[in-house]
């Protein structure tokens, strides 16, 4: 597991790496702490959920992967409602 940092110290990434390459759940910290992105990676590319965080802690983004490509994606409003305006993801380099 590798670790980032702010210049203050708090905790900015947590990285998995196996064999070189970022496997397991990356992690992404704002500066107080709160949790801002979790993405799930399988040999260094997406794999599973990236769940993306609205200061506070609501749910902003989700999106499904499958051997690093985007199957679906959703937006929420910061209350936890669906956003309908239709804006969805078509490749990770949308990040």
């Amino acid at each position: 597991m590798e670790r980032e940092y702010y210049e203050s110290g708090a905790l900015k990434k947590e990285i998995p790496c196996e064999n070189g390459k970022i496997h397991g759940t990356l992690r992404v910290y704002r500066e107080s702490g709160e949790l801002e992105q979790e993405i799930s990676y399988r040999s260094g590319h997406p794999d599973g959920v990236a769940t993306f965080y609205y200061p506070g802690g609501a749910k902003q983004r989700e999106i499904f992967f499958a051997g690093g490509q985007i199957l679906s994606s959703a937006e929420y409003n910061p209350d936890g409602t669906p956003d309908e305006t239709g804006k969805h993801l078509k490749n990770a380099a949308d990040l």
